[in-house]
């Protein structure tokens, strides 16, 4: 997450892409700057293994913007958008630090219920598989 010093959308989405195949599969990048005429660029990109969890860069970016008077929208693993309130940049990556980290969380505690149902399930057969001696 983070604010670029940069003035053109398109560095911006190179930036972005470049972050994210650096940091690998499991990463998710959201970049934003201020543009030369005053309006706002945000990209974020999602590498695999995120987008595979169900997270979406597409439906992520909306709500992000919106906080800078703007809107966006895009692929499962890349989205852009822009706003009109370059004062609210710092909110919105602060946005969406907060709504990554709740997804991710989201995502984690669902493996571990879905692991400990796994172990259930194979503790009910287990104990139902045993001959019955009475």
């Amino acid at each position: 997450m983070g604010v670029l010093e940069t003035t053109d959308a398109e560095s911006l989405k190179v930036a972005a892409e470049h972050i994210t195949n650096s940091l690998g599969e499991n990463s998710a990048v959201v970049v934003g700057c201020t543009l030369s005429d005053g309006k706002v660029s945000l990209v974020a990109t999602f590498g695999l293994k995120v987008v595979e969890k169900g997270l979406n860069a597409g439906k992520f970016i909306g709500p992000i913007a919106r906080v800078c008077g703007g809107g966006g929208g895009g692929r499962p693993n890349f989205a852009q958008a822009g706003g009109k309130l370059p004062e609210k940049l710092p909110e919105a990556i602060q946005k969406a630090k907060d709504e990554l980290e709740s997804a991710l969380m989201i995502v984690r505690l669902r493996a571990l219920v879905n692991n400990f149902i796994g172990v259930l399930s194979s503790l009910y057969c287990c104990h139902y598989s045993q001959p019955d001696f009475i």
